[in-house]
């Protein structure tokens, strides 16, 4: 399993899609450390408890893409799916987009009984005792060449993570109905205790392999864009927190 720090993989993801991809291109990983990462538009004083990722030194990132804020370590499993930008991927609206690229992940849950389906905008829940609750959350950017959408799964993070470093959502989907991290959080290993990230890790890899993507499978190399990239923006506060765009071109 590739197991690298989050800047490192958001600059490796942001420079294959401007870059471009000839086919469709996925790559699995973990986060080497707890980190949290905010989407672009996001502010860090709002969504997160910065007093406790101070006090416990969490790095902080700011993804290009949007979404809500998330924590990621070892409990947490991601995913990036690079598509070419064709006639096909540019009529997908934001909504199909996702629906899309995050099957493997709803028909691997599907598969074994977990009744998964995408709510809101970018979640992806299972229904427990008619209530819904969040297992995964998604998040996407397009570029010229590539569109990109990713997934940070919910394995057997430890909630009060959560609820330490996050505040609650400025902007939530509608069915969360007002409800904690830990209540509308839910690990995929509370529904099946064999649900490791290695396992669900093995499972994307079939699914993919059966819809004929690329399969990046080893720790990515990084040219020079995916190096400036990590260098001038995300190892950087000033887009990480005050998200002042640098230059790099």
């Amino acid at each position: 399993m590739i197991t690298l720090p989050v800047a490192e993989a958001l600059a490796y993801t942001e420079a294959l899609s401007l870059e471009g991809v000839e086919e469709t291109t996925a790559f699995i990983w973990k986060s080497s450390e707890t980190t949290a990462a905010l989407g672009i538009s996001q502010k860090a004083e709002i969504e997160l408890n910065m007093k406790n990722i101070q006090a416990n030194n969490i790095p902080v990132v700011r993804r290009q893409s949007g979404g809500g804020a998330v924590i990621l370590g070892s409990g947490t499993l991601c995913f990036e799916v690079i598509a070419p930008i064709t006639n096909t991927t540019a009529d997908l609206n934001i909504k199909e987009s996702f629906q899309e690229y995050t099957a493997p992940l709803v028909n691997l849950l599907n598969s074994r009984g977990i009744p998964a389906q995408m709510s809101g905008i970018s979640d992806i829940s299972v229904s427990i005792n008619d209530e819904s609750k969040k297992v995964a959350g998604c998040a996407q950017l397009r570029k010229k060449r590539a569109l990109v959408v990713h997934a940070s799964i919910l394995v057997d993070i430890d909630k009060t993570l959560l609820e330490n470093y996050l505040q609650f959502p400025s902007d939530v989907p509608d069915y969360r109905n007002n409800r904690t991290h830990t209540d509308f959080c839910l690990n995929l290993s509370e529904l099946a205790p064999n649900l490791t990230t290695e396992i669900i890790e093995l499972e994307l890899l079939a699914e993919f392999t059966r819809l004929g993507w690329k399969i990046i499978k080893d720790k990515p190399i990084y040219n020079t864009l995916a190096t400036q990239l990590l260098e001038k923006k995300y190892s950087q506060n000033s887009w990480n927190i005050d998200r002042q765009r640098p230059r790099i071109f």
